[in-house]
């Protein structure tokens, strides 16, 4: 929800500054497609574009603190912006700005330029074709990813597994190992042990292969009944990063009207594949959605099967079997979690969510509108 909430903060920011600034912003091409580029991603994770700036039509130089990067929901600064200086070719005034990218993995591959200058604001969308970046995940055992792993009130131990979903493409157009640089745990009672696979048992830092499973186990032993909460954190390939959350004990939350309590399944039921139940629960905040999550390990791991404005969904029970399972409904206020979204290299401008959150219209610069089912993270209609 927090990403998505940016998102729409930084289409409709955008649509503000073109409506009633008086600031422009114009980035140079740098060629080799149609439309060209305007961002060098070759220095990555450093990026660079040229842009030139103007207020009221009359050509400005802007500083570092008068421009702010948004990529991947998240907000950068420059690190650096040269001054004016012109083009040989074109005798155009362009200044130069380099930023670290908070893009990661296949697809991220457009950002919003931003320029303050008192009230007024301007901004340009900007893209590169680099498709060559390495990319890493946290999965748990049965390959599923996930973004957190639970450990309740006991000592325990999970395993998870590091996978380079895909290794940067050297000068070859080969796919290349992953440099991993370090792994890292955040939380005084959490621990890890860096297992590795069959032929290659080394702890970082090493290089790991492309879709080869590397074994994390992660225990938690507790002090006391506190609830606690954690990051196991992966660097890898200069300074990109992946992590899921930890958490332990409960959260200390009092016996209001308003908490979520499920009514049904209570537990102790026995359920076929592909039988369908329906969900229910009670304590919501209306106006909120209410999630669905499912967990197939006894809340190891949890994945999102369902979203509801109301007190029920109706699930049908997957076709693994386990004596496990088990369902949850939650309602978040204050996620973060991202979900990477692509169908194709072309970079998406405007976004609408509907009113629950469960479906998003996503509009690219080829003039294509899809519609994404938000819950299976797929496309379900096109529109040319």
């Amino acid at each position: 929800m927090t990403t998505r909430k940016l998102a729409i903060a930084a289409i409709f920011f955008a649509s503000l500054a073109s409506a009633f600034s008086n600031v422009s912003i114009t980035l140079k091409e740098l060629g080799g497609t149609v439309p060209a580029t305007t961002i060098n991603p070759w220095g990555y994770p450093k990026f660079k574009v040229w842009l030139r700036a103007s207020i009221d039509g009359k050509e400005t130089e802007l500083t570092a603190d008068e421009i702010l990067i948004l990529e991947n929901a998240k907000v950068s600064r420059p690190y650096f912006v040269g001054k004016l200086e012109k083009d040989a070719k074109t005798g155009e005034n362009w200044q130069r700005v380099e930023w670290i990218t908070r893009g990661s993995g296949p697809g991220w591959n457009s950002a919003i330029i931003y320029a303050f200058r008192g009230a007024d604001i301007g901004y340009a969308a900007a893209w590169h074709n680099r498709t060559d970046l390495s990319y890493v995940k946290i999965f748990n055992y049965k390959s599923e990813p996930i973004l957190e792993l639970s450990f309740g009130a006991n000592p325990k131990t999970s395993n998870v597994i590091v996978k380079a979903l895909r290794g940067m493409i050297d000068g070859s157009g080969e796919e290349g190992q992953i440099w991993v640089d370090s792994v890292a745990i955040v939380g005084e009672n959490f621990s890890y042990k860096w297992d590795g696979w069959p032929f290659d048992k080394r702890p970082p830092p090493l290089h790991i292969w492309p879709n080869m499973p590397y074994y994390v186990r992660i225990s938690y032993k507790p002090k006391n009944q506190s609830y606690e909460w954690g990051k196991f954190e992966v660097y890898y390939d200069r300074g990109l990063k992946t992590q899921i959350y930890l958490y332990a004990n409960k959260y200390p939350i009092a016996d209001e009207v308003n908490n979520l309590k499920l009514v049904y399944p209570q537990g102790g039921e026995n359920f076929a594949p592909c039988d369908e139940i329906l969900i229910k629960w009670k304590g919501y905040v209306r106006g909120l959605p209410t999630y669905v999550d499912y967990s197939s390990d006894g809340g190891s791991s949890w994945r999102q099967i369902g979203v509801s404005d109301d007190s029920t969904f109706l699930w049908k029970i997957p076709p693994d079997s386990t004596r496990f399972g088990l369902v949850r409904v939650r309602q978040a206020f204050n996620p973060s979690a991202p979900t990477l979204l692509k169908e194709d290299d072309a970079p998406v401008y405007k976004v609408a969510f509907n009113y629950d959150g469960s479906r998003l219209l996503a509009a690219s610069e080829t003039g294509t509108v899809r519609l994404w089912d938000l819950i299976n993270e797929k496309v379900e209609a096109a529109f040319y």
